[in-house]
């Protein structure tokens, strides 16, 4: 383990000691920085990025997804989920569209000048998978994921061209928890996206859960 990892788990223990304990469980929020490493094919890769949840249950949570990878071949990819992609352009266009007398350049057929909005809304709120919540003890949460909606945009280093892929992943994650919102937490996972095999890694996750439920 690097000197960085051992001081950042450093403070966190340190944190165990001063105060007291709560679950991941007791909040409707949870954000967090991670960052990870691992194979992909015949190529290492580096991911950081940002994940949120929505606990909208005991035991489930709803998952969101930004991340930037950097592979060892050179390929880049943009991994989000695809309401984060689709649905700004779609709320946008419907916008203009109710600037604008004339909005059947877009759908004849349609009312775009409503419908382009609640549409994109809905995308963008859109979750990319879903989470299982386990706790093995009061501070320690464990939780199993699929994520089934996600995109990565593919930058390809030799063309400087770039693409749209489908993208999906799967993994665990273990999380301690403490009394001033802070989480810390490891996890393993397999990725994948279109053109590339599954690959196998896993790295860390530094997070803050709000909005209690009590």
């Amino acid at each position: 383990m690097s000197s960085f990892y051992k001081t950042i788990f450093s403070f966190f223990l340190t944190l165990q000691l001063f105060y007291s304990h709560a679950q991941l469980g007791d909040y409707k929020y949870h954000i967090a920085l991670k960052g990870s490493m691992g194979i992909i094919d015949s190529s290492t890769y580096k991911d950081v990025g940002l994940t949120m949840e929505w606990r909208f249950h005991q035991h489930w949570s709803l998952l969101y997804n930004l991340d930037v990878v950097k592979r060892s071949d050179g390929y880049r990819h943009i991994h989000s989920s695809m309401g984060t992609l689709i649905g700004p352009p779609l709320i946008l266009l419907g916008l203009i569209a109710s600037t604008t007398n004339n909005s059947s350049i877009l759908f004849p057929n349609a009312n775009y000048k409503g419908w382009g909005v609640i549409v994109g809304i809905a995308a963008l709120i859109m979750p990319e998978g879903i989470a299982y919540h386990h706790n093995i003890n009061y501070r320690w949460d464990v939780s199993p994921y699929v994520n089934l909606l996600g995109i990565d945009l593919i930058l390809n280093p030799y063309t400087m061209q770039s693409k749209l892929k489908y993208a999906t992943s799967f993994g665990c994650r273990t999380s301690y928890s403490f009394a001033n919102h802070l989480t810390a937490g490891v996890f393993l996972e397999s990725r994948k996206a279109a053109p590339t095999g599954f690959g196998l890694g896993g790295g860390f996750a530094l997070g803050y859960a709000f909005n209690s439920k009590n």
